[in-house]
């Protein structure tokens, strides 16, 4: 009898995982350009660099502290870690100082993340978080569609992150198309997703592509260098 109970609890474990991997397939076949799966991040495990994912994963779901304290433990360890800089800068800097402080009224639509608009309207997914604090959002995931929120009017806003001696002011002067720049997210977001799935690899492909089609973006070399660190972990491990 307790074999039986055991083989249906063993079955009704698979069927349960089942269906969750049947919902998140469903939800990334909803396509928001540019827009960074926060969901996703915080439940997959990185080899390397996962508190950064996790940091990005709390703060979507307004715990301000939490993230705070794991960015900050993160910075102690890798000082030069610019998407820690830039996410913890979203919780100790004003938002306006990071978007500018031109803004234009915006209507959510159906399917809308704050990464995403966060994206199209200032050329950069990680400044969801302060966005979301410039529209009074204790978390990203409070905003709903029909609400009338603010976002930055120009595609122009830049941001100063210090980095080892220098400062790099991103975007940088030259003018990015909006092309370019959503191309640009997808193959980053899909380097992260395969960087958690353990397909190293395939990460740095991808981010070296995505480098190449903007220069310097410090979050891509910042994510490159990991993937790069990563892949050379597993080279060196023995084979079994």
């Amino acid at each position: 009898m307790r074999k039986a109970a055991s083989g249906k609890k063993c079955n009704a474990g698979r069927l349960l995982a089942a269906c969750v991997l049947a919902c998140l397939a469903g939800c990334a076949s909803h396509d928001n350009s540019g827009a960074l799966d926060l969901d996703a991040l915080g439940n997959q495990q990185a080899e390397d660099g996962s508190s950064v994912d996790r940091a990005m994963a709390l703060l979507n779901v307004g715990k301000e502290t939490m993230a705070r304290a794991m960015l900050v433990d993160y910075l102690a360890a890798h000082p030069k870690s610019a998407t820690a800089k830039r996410l913890l800068a979203q919780i100790d800097t004003a938002p306006e100082t990071l978007l500018g402080r031109d803004f234009q009224d915006y209507t959510v639509e159906r399917g809308d993340t704050m990464s995403e608009l966060a994206s199209r309207f200032a050329n950069d997914s990680l400044l969801f978080y302060a966005l979301a604090r410039h529209n009074g959002f204790k978390s990203p995931k409070e905003m709903r569609a029909g609400a009338v929120i603010e976002v930055p009017r120009a595609k122009d806003a830049s941001v100063t992150i210090t980095s080892g001696k220098s400062d790099i002011v991103w975007p940088p002067p030259a003018m990015i198309s909006a092309k370019d720049r959503e191309e640009t997210e997808k193959l980053r977001l899909l380097a992260l997703t395969k960087l958690n799935a353990g397909d190293a690899q395939s990460a740095v492909s991808l981010l070296r592509d995505a480098e190449k089609r903007i220069p310097g973006d410090p979050a891509i070399l910042d994510d490159l260098a990991r993937a790069e660190r990563i892949l050379r972990t597993v080279e060196l491990r023995p084979n079994r």
